[in-house]
């Protein structure tokens, strides 16, 4: 416990601020984009504390070993603390940017990271909420399969077998939004933060004296290896499913919310609001700060080929064969300026196609 509330206050510390007249380093602005980031790997790989194991007859059972409770009581109040040390980020920021101060951290990638451990905690809050209530109706599928249901508001089972479903139904559903989370945050959304920023503090110092030019103009070539690297680890068929799954689940979530609200009880509701909201977050926000590296680094190309007269040959022959920073979707695509627009209308075209089924 004690190990946890120092981490999470050395993570605190690391959060600077820099005044608009004052240049910073891109080395020096890392930690507090670590440090968010930190926070939702830590949230994402919350699931070896619940208290099951697998014993020798290969039954899950509970693990009622002090030890389990004392890591399950660490990680929640981690959990607290995770939160109140968001909400203390954007108070800073809030504070301080009246003074003239701005945190080089934007407010969307903390936001993003409230909402990331929001849905974490929530998703199977709710699922086990739903099996323990509504045992026949989905999603509680374990229940549905385990339980002589004649339909959904059929209530089988006595207290102790469904509260045992309904921890395994959170238990299972913490695993699969822990790593829907992981992949989508730390593994592209954060990626995609660490390339604006290097390309920031290469635009702010592309004007400085020649020889620090040719330097940056070779650091951009290391951020094109970066960008490769990220496309290659979500190659096809990952980002053309990650998009396609984004728009299934947005659509049906909202035709669920807008077509059975009156219908489902309110758990299964707030599952698929949860689902309609994060993914509508998605479409407008992550879609669109995922296409920031290509339109700032044609703006970056750009201002580097208007200084071409103050260049050596070598520069201009290089400046040549630098091309954008992409973030591909699958099929020779990659994200764009128009690239949530269009997201957006083809899952609202998806959603009326089920309005009138």
């Amino acid at each position: 416990m004690l190990g946890i509330v120092s981490n999470l206050a050395s993570l605190y510390k690391t959060v600077q601020f820099y005044s608009r007249s004052y240049k910073v380093s891109t080395r020096e602005k890392v930690s507090s984009y670590t440090a968010v980031n930190h926070i939702v790997v830590g949230s994402s790989l919350w699931v070896p504390a619940i208290p099951l194991i697998i014993d020798d007859k290969k039954f899950l059972r509970f693990d009622k070993s002090r030890l389990a409770v004392a890591k399950i009581i660490c990680a929640i109040v981690s959990l607290f603390i995770q939160l109140i040390l968001i909400l203390k980020w954007f108070h800073i920021q809030k504070s301080n940017s009246s003074a003239g101060v701005d945190g080089y951290v934007p407010n969307y990638f903390i936001g993003i990271g409230v909402l990331a451990i929001i849905t974490i905690t929530a998703a199977p809050v709710t699922l086990c909420a739903t099996s323990f209530l509504k045992p026949c109706m989905p999603p509680s599928f374990f229940t549905m399969t385990t339980l002589p249901c004649k339909d959904w508001d059929d209530i089988r089972g006595n207290f102790l077998a469904k509260t045992l479903q309904a921890v395994f139904a959170a238990y299972t559903g913490l695993v699969i939004f822990s790593t829907l989370t992981f992949g989508l945050f730390v593994l592209l959304y954060y990626p995609v933060a660490a390339q604006l920023l290097l390309l920031d503090g290469l635009k702010r110092y592309l004007d400085q004296e020649k020889s620090f030019r040719m330097i940056l103009l070779v650091q951009y070539r290391k951020l094109q290896l970066l960008s490769r690297l990220l496309n290659n680890a979500w190659r096809d068929p990952a980002m053309p499913f990650v998009v396609g799954g984004i728009l299934v689940l947005n659509s049906t979530s909202l035709y669920v919310v807008l077509s059975s609200s009156e219908k489902i009880p309110l758990p299964v509701l707030a599952i698929y609001s949860v689902g309609a909201v994060d993914t509508f977050v998605m479409i407008q926000h992550l879609f669109k700060i995922v296409s920031y590296p290509y339109t700032r680094s044609v703006d970056f190309i750009n201002a580097a080929r208007r200084g071409l007269k103050k260049a050596s040959r070598w520069e201009v022959k290089y400046i040549v064969s630098c091309f954008p920073l992409k973030v591909h979707m699958g099929n020779g695509t990659f994200f764009d300026r128009s690239t949530s627009l269009v997201a957006c209308s083809t899952a609202l075209d998806l959603l009326v196609t089920f309005l009138l089924l």
